[in-house]
Formats: C-alpha cells, structure tokens, sequence
C-alpha cells in the first residue's frame, strides 16, 4: 500500500503520510480540480523524497522527509516570486517604452489565450473616457505548466492583488474571481513545519503571484511607482490605536526610528543539518529520539526533541556543553521539557543573530492594541513574535544582569515605549541614575515629576514622598469608594466632585512609574530606609497607579534581599556570570547560557514560567531624536517637595523613643570634647557592649553630628561643641 496518497470526502481532501493524516477544507469557490492539482503536487513532491532516501540507502525520521519536501516546494516558490519580479519590471519598461507608439490592439499572447483568470475585453473595445484598450507588448514569460504547479503551491492567498514598489501594476476588475484557496487544518499533536511558517511569515509581503492582468493603457509618461508603507512600520494605523487624550501634545513619529539595515536569510540546509547531527550526537550517548518540529527565530533557533521511551530527561540536560561542543556553538539552553509538550526544547544560536530594531516592536500591532497606559516594549520571542506587557499587570519589574549585558539600553527602550503611548498628563516618571550618564538624555522632558535624581540623599527623600503620595491616594480612593485608580479617575471625569468633604478637591492620578538604574549604589548608602520604602511601595502601590522598574548590575543577596524579591515577582535577566546569580535572579538556572546582547530570560507576571526574548534596540541617535522632539513640546511641571526634605518632620523623624539611649548625652559630651568618634572609643568610653556603642554612634550620623563612616579612617566630627553643649 502506498505510504502517501489522498481522497476526497464531500468537501475535505484528506492528504496520508507517514507522518498522520491531514485534512484540507475546500472552500466554495474552489474547483475540484484545482484542489486535485494540490494534492497530487503534495503526495509527488513526498514520493521523490522517499524515492531520494532509498536510493541513497539512508533511513530518516518521517518529519525529516516531511520538512524536505516543504522545502522543495517553498524553493519552486521563491524561484517563481523571482520570475515574477522580472516580469513585472519587463513589462513597466515596455509600457514606458511604447507610450508614444500609435495606438493599435495587440494580440493575446498564445500561452495566455486558455487562461480562465484573463478577464480582459475583446479587441477594440473602448474606455469609459474613449481610448481604445492596448495589450503590451509580449514579454518573457512563465511556462504555463510551470506557473500552474508553482501556485498551487500555496495553500492559502490572499484574494488581493500583488502591489510592487517598482512599479504599478493595473487593479485587478472587481468581476475577476478571487484566487482559488484552500486552508489546511493541522492536526494540534503535529509539530509545525518549518518551511510553512516562513511562507507564512513571506504571504503578506507578496501575495499569490500572477501574470493574468487586465490590459493597460499607454500613458504618456512612465507611471510613478506605488509609495508603500512597509508593513512593519504601520504609522497610522498605530497611532490611531494610541489614546488622544493629552491636549495638544503630540507623541514622537515611527519615521524618527530606524529599520534594519538588512534582514537575515534562513539557511533551510544548515537547519536540515542541524537537526540530523543532533539526533546523531545524542545517539552517541545512548539517547534515542527525533526532532520532531524547529522553530528559527532572530537569534536562536529551537529544535523539538523527543526522546524515546525511558530515556531520563536529566540525562539530557547534561549533556548541554558536549552538544555545544559538536554542534560548535556558543552556549545551548536546554528546556526539559516544553510546557505543554512532550518535547523537550534544545536552543542552539544561529550563525548570524539578526538585530531586534525598536520600530519592529513598537509598531507592531500587539503594541498598537494593547489597553494599557504603560506598555513595555521587551523584543520578540524565540518564534519572532512581539513581546509587550503592561506595567500595569507586572506590577513592578526587577531587571538584573552582568555589565555589557543590555540592561541600559531595554531600560531606555522600556521607557521610550511608554512616552509613545501616553501624554504627560497621564504617566509621569520620578528617575534615579546613580551613575549620572545612563537616564541624563531624559532630562526636561514634559513627563518628569523632577530632574533626573544623581544624589542618593535625594533618592532616599524622593523614595519617602512617593509612599507619602501612596498615602494619600488611598485616601482618596477610600472617599469615593473605589478600588483602583482606573476608577478614581473615571469617578472624577464623570461626576461633579468639584468640592467635597469641606472644599477638599479631587482630580485625576497620573500613572507614576520609578525607574531606578543601580540598586546596588542606592543599597550602599541607607540600605535600610530604602528596603523600607522600596517594600512599602511594592506591597500597596499597584492600586493606586504607582510602579517600579529596578535593575541592577551585582545581583547578590545583599542587593536582592528576600524581602524585595518576594515583592517583585515579575523580573528580567540577562547574561550573568554564575549559576548562583541565575538563581538569585529568577530563582533557577539558565541566565550564565544567554548570548548577550539584549538576550533575557522574563518571568511574566502571573507565571513562574520562563520566556526567552530578545530584547529590542534602541540607538542612542534615535532616542536623542525622540527626547529632543519630547522637549519641544513643552516644559516639564517639577514637584519640588518630591526632593525637598520636610525640616518640621525631620527631627521627629530621624530620632524615636525606641532609637533614645539614656547614654546617648553622656557619648556625646565625650565624642564632642575628644573628637574621637569610632565605636571602640566609645564603647571603651562608656564601659558598654559593642552594639551600643554603635548605636549610639548611628544616632548621632543621623542627627548630622558625625559624618559617615570611611573604611578604617575615624569619622569626622560635623559640629562644634558649643553648638550642642550649653555648657
């Protein structure tokens, strides 16, 4: 019996393979005998693989020979789509050309005369506005034969004209009947085939390719080429999606963004033979199994293994570095097994990573749809599919990696994607840059609460107004009984609050996001003050529409305490050096294997469940352009008590009976007469224990008295002693 054949069933084509069977809907507008031209193409083009493999004495998995035959059928493609494009570019020549010829009717060329789909009038006939209707002249062509095989090739078209930016081509008559179509169900236990997400991916760009135009009439000059929208930078239908709401403000354009400067070409044979020296490495240690489905994206590509039966997975695993040996690739991720699957997923980078440019993601339409005021823009998955997140969801991001790594520049993008989406009225910004360097292009922009934070004493006092403002927005929102700030500011905008509860006035909360670059440095100055107010934030703060995006370059327990861990259960990181860190981060391994260069695990909000995603770039030209047109907007309304330290509150503060020592005046008529000002001094001093003394000696840094403590060096003594001392 035959291995590969098919039949028909009222309006179902059934396809047989090795691999299962597959069922074909044939849609009502489709001959019969255009769907049997189908089938017949699939079941020959699966023969001869089976015939190449036999007489090459070999024996392959049946989802190899699967994946070949697609692959033959996506070249004849390509070779058509080639073809194609000369003739259309023959043809613009030849109309230029002639347009001063006499008009006269040429015949219909002879391969053409039996087309169905050539609608054109008979000789003579004329124009609505009185010219006579011209054929050009003939041009090189496809055969006829060739032409019916390559596009029965496509399973799915689209019913819509092919349109070039080379030139114009005439509108296809709307009585044309649409190509004929006819949409595969695959089963959901199959794997998907390479070859078919690349025509997938190819369709939109250029539709079923098609010689059978209606005939053209000379002009007198060249027609202008067609002026297209490239389909990954749909400006308009982009920003139509983005809220109006702001005013005057106008947000940045897409054409302030840069594409990329070339777009990497699959290598279907290296991915062939991947695929057969992994099956055969792994075969070397005792593992049997098959690939049983490859998915390439930007910068890996993932293959589908699946072992045989009683083969244990950790065996697998590792043997991580032996398969990157053979395979002679940087590093290989494994993930054992696929979520949902029966595979297990092997990563292996591809010999040319492609760059994620930011304008691929921000004008994608997961960007364009996404209901939130403050999208993410991360990159794209291991497949190529955009990756965008709310904030608003996460709520708060902890971003950890090694230096180099790409931190800087996701952290610019990530802001970059909210300042196109929402106005200053709606999202305001409080930045913390230790480093000085790294968020100094976002000063002045319209969206800062206050200058761009370079002084941790600042960022500790900006930190406590944000929990005082927390406050205050529950508060708030306890008045007008509502839960979030998405019904707040729906409440005030609606209703008459224009004084309530003795004149006290409400109005909307923007969204406030806290971006902080270097955790470690802000941690090393007043650890505790900011673990308090980083937690009180992190554990109230979603509601009432304040978020934080921490990141860091030294992600240690000392730095990632648990207590700020367990407050951001979304995180991101890039390349780290040891397992160890990879642990603190995301809490497992798999972070010391990513490639650099943007490359991140993301723990996505609401699963503990590891993402892949190549982060997106964002130059540093772009996003000058991007502020610069920002700051041209208007000036930035600064909240000065954000950094204004509150000198009525601050003794109260800083000094509480718990803290008081009952020695504390005695150890500070000692350290003012001595000017010796370390702990031992005291300690010695006041003939008590070690953490007394330090204690005591705490207090008096924060009273102002003493400076901070340097190495082995003695504190300096701020004050005088008559300052302190009456007597």
């Amino acid at each position: 019996m035959k291995k590969n054949y098919f039949r028909f069933e009222d309006d179902v084509l059934f396809i047989h393979t090795e691999c299962g069977e597959y069922k074909f809907k044939i849609e009502s507008d489709t001959r019969l005998t255009k769907a049997r031209q189908i089938a017949e193409l699939m079941v020959a083009e699966m023969d001869n693989v089976e015939a190449k493999f036999q007489r090459a004495n070999r024996k392959s998995s049946p989802y190899a020979k699967m994946l070949l035959a697609n692959l033959n059928m996506a070249d004849k493609y390509v070779r058509l789509e080639s073809k194609y494009n000369q003739l259309c570019l023959e043809r613009e020549k030849m109309i230029a050309g002639d347009a001063t010829v006499a008009e006269t009717v040429a015949d219909v060329p002879a391969h053409l005369e039996n087309e169905p789909a050539m609608e054109c009038r008979q000789p003579g006939a004329v124009l609505p506005h009185g010219t006579p209707l011209v054929q050009p002249p003939t041009a090189p062509t496809i055969a006829p034969t060739e032409l019916e095989d390559e596009r029965a090739l496509e399973l799915t078209a689209d019913t819509t004209p092919p349109t070039r930016t080379h030139g114009a081509l005439p509108p296809t008559p709307p009585d044309e009947p649409a190509p004929d179509t006819c949409e595969m169900e695959v089963p959901p236990s199959r794997p998907e085939v390479l070859p078919a997400s690349e025509e997938a991916d190819r369709a939109p760009e250029s539709a079923t390719p098609s010689v059978e135009g209606p005939c053209v009439e000379p002009q007198s000059t060249p027609t202008p080429a067609i002026q297209l929208t490239p389909q990954d930078r749909p400006s308009s239908p982009v920003e139509d999606a983005i809220d109006g709401s702001g005013g005057d403000f106008k947000r940045p354009s897409l054409d302030f963004l840069r594409k990329a400067d070339q777009e990497v070409v699959l290598d279907h044979e290296a991915i062939r033979r991947d695929a057969e020296l992994l099956e055969q490495k792994l075969g070397y240690f005792g593992i049997k199994g098959e690939v049983m489905g490859v998915s390439p994206g930007p910068v890996i590509t993932t293959f589908e293994y699946k072992p045989a039966p009683g083969i244990k997975i950790s065996k697998i695993v590792n043997l991580a570095n032996d398969l990157a040996l053979a395979l002679s690739a940087v590093s290989i991720r494994i993930v054992a097994p696929i979520p949902g699957k029966d595979v297990i997923g092997i990563e292996i980078p591809n010999p040319k990573m492609s760059i994620v440019p930011f304008v691929d993601i921000v004008g994608s339409e997961a960007f364009a749809h996404i209901d939130s005021r403050t999208p993410i823009c991360l990159g794209k998955d291991i497949i190529g599919k955009p990756v965008v997140v709310g904030l608003e969801r996460m709520p708060h991001l902890l971003i950890a990696g090694a230096t180099g790594t790409g931190k800087s520049v996701a952290l610019n993008a990530m802001i970059t994607s909210i300042l196109y989406k929402s106005p200053p009225d709606a999202v305001k910004f409080i930045m913390i840059d230790p480093k000085r360097i790294e968020l100094s292009l976002f000063n002045d922009i319209p969206h800062l609460l206050t200058p761009v934070i370079v002084d941790m004493r600042k960022a500790n006092i900006a930190l406590q107004w944000v929990v005082r403002e927390m406050e205050r927005r529950y508060e708030n929102l306890a008045a007008l009984q509502v839960r979030n700030i998405e019904q707040y500011n729906d409440k005030v905008k609606n209703a008459d609050l224009s004084s309530f509860d003795d004149g006290e006035a409400f109005e909307a909360f923007p969204y406030i996001v806290v971006i902080i670059d270097e955790l470690a440095d802000l941690m090393m100055t007043a650890s505790k003050d900011i673990e308090f107010s980083l937690t009180r934030i992190a554990q109230m703060a979603r509601a009432a529409g304040i978020h934080l995006i921490l990141a860091t370059q030294r992600p240690s327990v000392d730095v990632l305490t648990g207590i700020i861990k367990a407050n951001f259960p979304t995180r991101i990181s890039f390349q780290v050096s040891s397992k160890t860190d990879s642990r603190t981060i995301i809490d497992s391994n798999g972070a010391e294997t990513l490639l650099g260069r943007g490359d991140m695990l993301f723990v996505p909000p609401g699963t503990a469940r590891l993402t892949r995603v190549h982060g997106t770039y964002l130059s540093e030209e772009e996003l000058i352009t991007i502020t610069d047109f920002l700051k041209r907007q208007g000036k930035p309304e600064y909240v000065l008590d954000v950094i204004s330290e509150r000198e009525d509150e601050t003794e109260i503060a800083e000094i509480s009976e718990d803290e008081y020592d009952e020695k504390y005046q005695e150890a500070l008529e000692f350290v003012l007469s001595s000017r010796q000002t370390s702990i031992s001094s005291v300690q010695r001093a006041l003939r008590v224990g070690y953490n007394r003394a330090a204690r005591i000696i705490d207090l008096m840094e924060k009273k102002g008295i003493v400076g901070p403590s340097d190495g082995i060096k003695p504190r300096q003594v701020l004050v005088d002693r008559t300052e302190w001392l009456p007597y």
